[in-house]
């Protein structure tokens, strides 16, 4: 079990392992983007509420995140950052993500490697390895393709549903939309006697293009 959505990299790092000579993205990814897509500027404000291993609630707040377009390794990349650590408790960036044909990808920042953060097109029942930012990777399984899922922004349908786990244990509940990325993420922890609680809590309020 680990504390694991803050799966991403700060731009210091990415100057960092590009200087290290580590590439990622060896070739230039199939990208076919839209007018629908976020972009330079989309701004995505979420709802975190935390937990006590009772299930009450600990505290909450509203947070806003920033994507900024960049190059990195000879192609653009979204890198989506937020000033307001002391309510998120993980850092200032969310990620730094890039849109490609079969789905949203990222870049794990231990070992700079990409790998695919939101499948899309996905089926039911598909499977994909996701790094989540310290090394290693978790597996996220498609449990819906077309579910509506409802947040602070209203009632968001189109949007896949995923459980994500790592070797022994579930580590979170994800809805993601695929020209909105992230729509809801329930966290979850385990107490010393490694029953599973929910430990923090992420709900779309808005999103601007």
């Amino acid at each position: 079990m680990k504390r694991n959505y803050a799966r991403g990299i700060t731009y210091a790092a990415l100057i960092i392992l590009s200087g290290c000579g580590k590439d990622p993205v060896t070739t230039t990814p199939t990208t076919t983007t839209t007018s629908n897509d976020p972009k330079d500027g989309s701004q995505w404000v979420y709802k975190f509420t935390y937990y006590n291993q009772d299930g009450s609630v600990k505290g909450s707040g509203d947070v806003t995140y920033t994507a900024k377009e960049i190059s990195y390794q000879n192609s653009t990349w979204l890198l989506v950052t937020t000033n307001q650590t002391a309510i998120t408790k993980l850092g200032d960036t969310a990620i730094v993500a890039q849109k490609r044909d079969d789905g949203i990808y990222w870049i794990d920042k231990t070992n700079g490697q990409v790998s695919m953060w939101i499948k899309h097109p996905a089926s039911k029942g598909d499977n994909y390895l996701s790094g989540v930012g310290d090394g290693t990777t978790d597996t996220v399984k498609v449990q819906e393709t077309n579910a509506t899922v409802t947040v602070p922004a209203g009632d968001i349908s189109g949007c896949y549903v995923c459980k994500q786990y790592d070797t022994n244990s579930l580590e979170g509940d994800e809805w993601y939309h695929p020209e909105k990325w992230l729509i809801k993420h329930i966290e979850y922890d385990q107490d010393a006697n490694n029953n599973l609680y929910k430990d923090y809590m992420m709900e779309l309020v808005s999103f601007t293009r």
